[in-house]
């Protein structure tokens, strides 16, 4: 299960160590998107935590994207290949080309938390979620590129796919499907960038051992 998290406008990027949790929990790749000159900047396919959070700082900087919502993806690979290009977020297109291109820009980006599962997976070659874009979100943006903004059809997305999506547009609008988590503002699409009971306890355990000032 994959981890969509959501930075707003005028937030800071969340805390590292939540992030780092966030991706030990889902292995198989990191993703980003935000606007940049009236475009969706879409950065993705790093494998490792550090390539993914030194260009994340870089890119905040040098864009000023405390101002910007910013979203982040973790995935952890349910259908399709655990590769660069298999990554999120993707441009909506039925291009299965750009589909796959790590550093791209477009009009509109997007995010997907779940499994489809009675899409057929084209030659082994493409998840889930890239052949839902191409098939189904491509064409009603072609009928109306302000699609996402009716409730209708977001219902309709939610009711075909049973996932959450996150939705952004070269305006720096932003859209969920689904229940989303609203944590002192920012927002994740499951519970996985919580510390775990058992890491819970075992904080307070060492709390309790430094405060006696026990050794072991």
């Amino acid at each position: 299960m994959c981890i969509i998290v959501i930075k707003p406008k005028n937030k800071k990027i969340p805390d590292k160590i939540l992030l780092n949790r966030c991706f030990k929990n889902n292995q198989d790749g990191i993703g980003y998107m935000y606007v940049n000159n009236k475009e969706v900047v879409i950065r993705k396919g790093f494998m490792s935590f550090d390539d993914f959070y030194n260009n994340l700082l870089s890119d905040y900087k040098k864009n000023n994207l405390n101002k910007n919502n910013l979203v982040i993806h973790f995935r952890k690979a349910t259908s399709g290949k655990s590769k660069l290009g298999c990554t999120h977020p993707f441009p909506i297109t039925d291009d299965y080309n750009e589909l796959h291109l790590t550093n791209t820009k477009t009009d509109i980006g997007i995010c997907h938390n779940g499994k489809i599962t009675y899409l057929n997976n084209k030659f082994g070659k493409y998840s889930d979620t890239q052949l839902y874009i191409a098939e189904v979100i491509k064409p009603l943006i072609k009928l109306d590129k302000n699609a996402f903004k009716y409730k209708e059809i977001q219902n309709s997305i939610l009711i075909t796919t049973k996932s959450k999506w996150a939705i952004l547009d070269n305006k720096d609008n932003l859209f969920t499907i689904g229940d989303f988590i609203n944590d002192n503002g920012y927002m994740y699409s499951n519970e996985k960038y919580k510390t775990s009971n058992i890491g819970n306890l075992l904080n307070s355990i060492k709390k309790i051992i430094k405060s006696h000032n026990i050794n072991g």
